[in-house]
């Protein structure tokens, strides 16, 4: 089975989780369900660079490298354009104030609270679930 290396980003505000729907056409990985902002981590990049790269790819936001925390790494099985394929995503926390205005750019913006995550999770990409169980406690 092939592996694709990730680098994705939970936008933390106060006690809100921003999220991405996935809306995409059907062979993107993981059409149709939550996820963390980021993608895949390009040759020439190092997990970091990747989700900056990602996070302002995809929001309106524009992140530099010392706002992320590292949480940790996360292994799954997912699918893309229609194939199995085992994930390995390096997780960061990029932490917002309560004065910005997040906007989805690819997708849609999803806000979830610690309940709503509680009951989201099934409709979560794996990675994204996998990230909120193991890494990112309530």
């Amino acid at each position: 089975m092939r592996r694709i290396d990730i680098a994705m980003a939970v936008i933390k505000q106060e006690d809100v989780f921003h999220l991405q729907f996935r809306n995409g056409p059907k062979g993107i990985g993981a059409a149709g369900m939550i996820g963390c902002f980021g993608g895949k981590i390009e040759a020439d990049e190092t997990p970091l660079q990747a989700v900056v790269r990602e996070v302002a790819e995809e929001t309106n936001l524009k992140p530099a490298e010392a706002d992320f925390i590292h949480l940790g790494q996360v292994n799954v099985e997912s699918d893309n354009n229609h194939t199995k394929v085992k994930v390995r995503g390096e997780v960061f926390e990029y932490r917002v104030g309560p004065d910005v205005a997040v906007k989805a750019l690819e997708g849609s913006l999803v806000s979830l609270d610690w309940n709503r995550i509680a009951v989201e999770l099934d409709t979560m990409t794996p990675g994204t679930r996998a990230c909120f169980e193991t890494l990112i406690k309530g």
